[in-house]
């Protein structure tokens, strides 16, 4: 075997240990977090709202609008959120 061919055999195989170990790694697993209002949503979901009233940047974070934005938007469309 020519000296040539040992040289891009051996570099064939560490590109493809190199290729092996990378895809042996994985991606990363994506960390999510949780606010302590949404985790007990689903069983205090009536007390939501004034959760998120207590904890004002969470609040401007969570509904993009401040309180009072809010409380102005509630009243124009409270008539039609009424149920019969």
């Amino acid at each position: 075997m020519p000296a040539i061919s040992v040289e891009v055999a051996t570099a064939a195989s560490v590109f493809y240990l190199a290729l092996l170990l990378k895809s042996r790694k994985g991606k990363k697993k994506r960390k999510t977090w949780v606010r302590k209002f949404l985790e007990k949503g689903s069983v205090h979901g009536k007390l939501l709202l004034e959760d998120l009233r207590l904890d004002g940047a969470g609040f401007i974070n969570f509904l993009r609008m401040s309180t009072s934005d809010f409380e102005i938007l509630l009243r124009m469309v409270a008539p039609s959120l009424v149920l019969y």
